[in-house]
């Protein structure tokens, strides 16, 4: 066979072989950018969600404090208390879902709110709607309430601190 087919020959299966190789590696690089955007992604949303967390977690703190609560027994106060009430159901539900969706290593830990504020939005509108006398601050309903309030702001926090 001549020299110059074989060379030719020899030529174009270099040609071919460094297209592939060039090929390959241009794939390769494609693949880590995809899987380095997508992580990235991936931390921004978890970044963007943790502050949701933290920001539901705060207001849950506020909302289920006995402190900041500055109630009377009239009428529009208990409307006003049950649309708390509501509130907080739906923002405890919020974050329930962002615990299980992106932090589920603090569901179980936060699952007892749900009971906690519960029994301590029940307690406070008992003790709300009880006739007063001079024990008020003695009054089992109240206690429960604070106990429940306490309980529920231990855990906020101790999830807060964790993230």
């Amino acid at each position: 066979m001549d020299p110059r087919i074989q060379a030719g020959i020899i030529a174009f299966c270099a040609a071919i072989i460094a297209t592939g190789i060039t090929g390959f590696i241009n794939y390769k690089i494609e693949l880590w950018k995809n899987k380095k955007a997508k992580s990235d992604e991936l931390k921004a949303l978890k970044n963007t969600k943790k502050e949701e967390l933290i920001k539901n977690l705060y207001i849950l703190e506020s909302k289920l404090s006995i402190s900041k609560i500055d109630m009377h027994s009239d009428v529009s106060t208990i409307q006003v208390f049950n649309q708390n009430y509501d509130e907080v159901n739906i923002l405890i539900a919020e974050t329930l879902m962002l615990i299980s969706l992106y932090f589920p290593k603090y569901k179980a830990e936060f699952k007892p709110i749900r009971e906690k504020s519960s029994i301590f939005w029940k307690s406070y509108k008992d003790y709300l709607t009880t006739p007063k006398t001079s024990a008020t601050v003695d009054s089992p309903y109240l206690q429960k309430a604070i106990t429940c309030s306490t309980e529920c702001i231990s855990i906020t926090t101790g999830i807060n601190n964790q993230l």
